[in-house]
């Protein structure tokens, strides 16, 4: 299949566009995750660890 200069520029500009433009679902799923741990770490149903401590587990 051989494409014309204007449709590689098309799948060219959508596959840059893919890289920039952030995926708004996704953007919205990782908000509320953020925020659903946060609210854990505030009420104390989250423990932290320090750092070290972490690096040593894993």
């Amino acid at each position: 299949m051989k494409l014309t200069p204007l449709e590689k520029a098309s799948i060219i500009d959508v596959l840059l566009k893919s890289l920039v433009e952030p995926d708004v679902a996704i953007c919205r799923l990782w908000a509320e995750e953020v925020e659903s741990r946060i609210d854990g770490f505030e009420s104390g149903e989250i423990k932290s660890i320090p750092l070290d401590e972490f690096f040593e587990r894993n």
